[in-house]
């Protein structure tokens, strides 16, 4: 069935000059009247197939190949409200081509017609972000991703009663001492150190020649690089230290370390908060003191103790007594990998004034108004709930009461997704490739299934039918107003 054929006339004016008659009509074809798709059938799942439009595929030809009749192309454009076919249905490759280069020039055609996004998928492949939106080329995304080990987000420390503290603030744990002074750190513990470099923690060796390894139990070594050797300490707390020992041995040859030269000395550097790192015998501002900075110098070791497990001290100036002092012992030279062997069995502060023990530390992650807990992070040590906590202005305030806080247990809380993620998921769509995706998106259509079009032409045939009225001749005929016969 012809799409037009179908279309009712209008009994128009003839407007010829070999007209006999001012009333004289002829009957045109009345292209305003026009067939629309049922809505309740345009939202039907079922009506329709969709169907991917190939090369060379004309309207004609589909009605052809789905329907068997190449005169019911109206219906596959009317479902798919296509009302200009050169405008709505794909172009050939090759006539493609042509409209390109007609419109642009080979310049133009690479040029940035807009940005679009491209997809973010999570590692399960679930969409996060959809390609092919139009967006700015500086567009960013934002997202988190879940982590496959937990990470701390802070630890918690619930209290019996109501504090307030401030972001920041360092919460501690420890018991208050009178006299001597000592904290004993095994230099065995990796857990004891913020960075090794050129050093490692080795097991006991068996004492003999240059190359056989300390025989003095587990050990920190000095021994593994040809660059620098140094080795840091986790922050301390050294407001009430003012000596710092280490027990150990170095190289002879013959003690399972290869001997130390003069001048390849260790030395004690040390950094305050907000500080830079600074030998010993300097203050923060990098002036210099009459105070000793090697705490092994080979020069004035006495030769009876080389070779065998030794205590060596140093001096503490008050200038690098500060709470989360960082303190770092490094080798100041040394001849290469295979040379300079030191071995550090304890590294130990001590003190003779009244402080304090810390044996745990934290610090704030956030202000804690009248709540029964703490929010903290930086754990040192271990917290337990049998000893008060402490902070730099005295115990944990209390909102309503005085005294010390005592914890009621100590919670972990974990993080289950990353930090957040921010990309740049953009890509440049050239003129070219615009024209070509243009085109690409006209090829999905809707087709009407067999079992519909019966109805949809029988309606459609009834939309083509005029309503009775002073105008209407009969069901496929109206008559046009005649301005001649009223005189104008």
């Amino acid at each position: 069935m012809a799409y037009f054929t179908e279309l009712p006339n209008l009994s128009h004016i003839s407007l010829l000059p070999d007209r006999s008659n001012n009333d004289e009509r002829i009957l045109v074809k009345n292209f305003f009247k026009r067939a629309k798709l049922r809505e309740d059938v345009d939202q039907a799942v079922t009506a329709f197939e969709y169907y991917e439009i190939t090369e060379n595929t004309r309207p004609d030809s589909l009605a052809q190949s789905l329907y068997g009749d190449s005169g019911l192309d109206w219906v596959i454009l009317i479902t798919n409200n296509i009302t200009n076919v050169r405008d709505q249905w794909p172009l050939s490759n090759y006539d493609l081509d042509n409209y390109i280069s007609e419109k642009y020039t080979v310049e133009q055609a690479q040029d940035i017609h807009h940005y679009e996004t491209t997809e973010v998928v999570d590692e399960f492949g679930r969409t996060l972000l959809e390609g092919g939106l139009k967006v700015d080329s500086d567009f960013t995304f934002t997202y988190t991703e879940p982590l496959k080990t937990p990470t701390v987000n802070y630890i918690q420390i619930n209290l019996p009663s109501n504090v307030t503290i401030h972001n920041g603030v360092t919460i501690k744990q420890g018991e208050v001492t009178t006299g001597a002074r000592v904290q004993t750190i095994d230099a065995s513990d990796p857990n004891a150190y913020q960075s090794l470099l050129g050093t490692s923690i080795e097991p006991n060796g068996n004492g003999e020649g240059d190359h056989g390894g300390f025989a003095i139990g587990n050990h920190l070594a000095f021994r593994d690089s040809s660059g620098t050797r140094r080795v840091t300490l986790k922050p301390i707390d050294s407001r009430n230290f003012e000596e710092l020992t280490i027990r150990a041995i170095v190289g002879n040859d013959s003690n399972g370390g290869e001997e130390v030269d003069s001048g390849e000395d260790l030395i004690i550097r040390y950094k305050i908060p907000g500080g830079e790192w600074r030998n010993l015998n300097r203050n923060p501002d990098g002036t210099l003191f009459d105070y000793e900075h090697k705490i092994i110098n080979i020069d004035n070791v006495n030769t009876d103790s080389l070779g065998t497990l030794t205590d060596y001290s140093i001096y503490i100036p008050e200038y690098a007594r500060e709470d989360q002092t960082l303190f770092q012992i490094r080798q100041l030279s040394h001849s290469g990998y295979e040379y300079d062997h030191y071995g550090i069995t304890e590294i130990k502060f001590t003190g003779t004034e009244e402080g304090m023990d810390i044996n745990a530390t934290a610090v704030a992650t956030q202000l804690i108004f009248n709540k029964n807990y703490i929010k903290v992070t930086n754990i040192t040590g271990t917290f337990n709930t049998t000893k008060e906590l402490f902070t730099d202005a005295g115990v944990i305030p209390y909102v309503n009461t005085v005294g010390n806080a005592i914890p009621n247990g100590i919670e972990t809380v974990y993080n289950n997704t990353s930090p957040p993620i921010t990309i740049n998921p953009v890509v440049g769509i050239t003129n070219y490739k615009y024209e070509v995706n243009k085109n690409e998106s006209k090829r999905r259509i809707k087709i009407l299934k067999v079992s519909f079009l019966p109805m949809f032409i029988s309606e459609m045939k009834a939309m083509m039918r005029y309503d009775k009225s002073t105008q209407s001749v009969n069901k496929k005929v109206k008559e046009t107003y005649n301005p001649r016969i009223s005189g104008v």
